[in-house]
């Protein structure tokens, strides 16, 4: 019994370091709740930098450098918003991306 609990506080310990990480280092995390983006990338002066996408409308990335957000809907759209840095996290969760 003890060794799980050791075994569970280890894991707590390695989930808060990496979430905590992500915060300071600078993440942004996109829901969009239409479901209708299909694509969401960092737009730098050097070029783009496409997000992970996840199921359930859900788009991860760590920008590098000075960037704003562009997204892409089904419909083919694109809309462009915010700023995003490298130390500045951005999560967008509620609402749509402007599909």
């Amino acid at each position: 019994m003890r060794g799980l609990l050791l075994f569970l506080f280890a894991i707590l310990a390695v989930l808060l370091t990496a979430a905590c990480w992500l915060y300071f280092r600078g993440s942004v995390v996109l829901r969009d709740a239409s479901d209708r983006a299909v694509r969401a990338e960092f737009v730098t002066a050097s070029g783009s930098i496409e997000l992970q996408r996840y199921p359930g409308g859900i788009f991860f990335g760590v920008p590098s450098a000075d960037a704003s957000l562009r997204v892409t809907c089904a419909s083919g759209r694109t809309v462009e918003f915010g700023y995003v840095t490298s130390h500045l996290s951005v999560w967008r969760l509620g609402g749509d991306l402007g599909c």
